[in-house]
């Protein structure tokens, strides 16, 4: 209530907080979510691939020590939730083969971490942009401290045409939201 001058006993109005800015966003996420249903953009530094939504994107070929894994275009979905790169079964095998690893009781494929390994970079390509992970970025080093067994982060699918990004693979973006293109982007860090 105002007590001074002419609004005395007047109730002031308090412009209410959206959802967005009580959960401390910098964005509204219903209009996000809106612009990502209809099929808006994902922009890969400065080159633009279209996506159906935020979490599908189109993988069109993956190298590992110069072989092909394959070629033909794979739907892929990103999933921050999930620590692994996850594929389909025969891919996941080829590329273990590659790797020389041993499994273990639970089909995990792991490796010595003493050991001085030396593994080939994994490249990764979408339409209209190219990443690569080296070996650092695709084995899980024990979080125990005592264990000397690594594990590679690529587990196998049921599915033949699907991919499922995790972690290991967002943590190189991140993702902004540009309101005058409409358009949801990953940037190389830093953003």
């Amino acid at each position: 209530m105002i007590l001074n001058g002419r609004d005395k006993g007047v109730n002031t109005h308090v412009k209410a907080k959206t959802r967005s800015s009580r959960a401390g966003l910098q964005f509204p996420v219903d209009r996000v979510h809106r612009l990502l249903r209809k099929g808006y953009y994902a922009n890969f530094g400065k080159q633009t691939v279209a996506v159906e939504s935020l979490q599908r994107l189109r993988l069109g070929r993956m190298r590992f020590a110069e072989q092909d894994i394959f070629r033909e275009r794979h739907t892929v979905l990103l999933d921050s939730a999930n620590p692994y790169i996850c594929g389909p079964v025969e891919l996941i095998k080829r590329l273990h083969a590659i790797l020389g690893c041993t499994k273990d009781d639970t089909e995990d494929c792991r490796f010595n971490c003493a050991d001085d390994l030396r593994f080939p970079t994994l490249s990764i390509s979408f339409p209209g942009f190219q990443t690569s992970m080296n070996q650092h970025e695709y084995f899980m080093t024990p979080t125990d401290g005592e264990s000397t067994r690594c594990r590679s982060i690529f587990l196998p699918l049921n599915n033949e045409k699907i991919w499922l990004f995790g972690v290991s693979f967002l943590k190189k973006f991140c993702t902004t939201f540009n309101e005058q293109l409409n358009a949801v982007s990953f940037s190389r860090i830093p953003c």
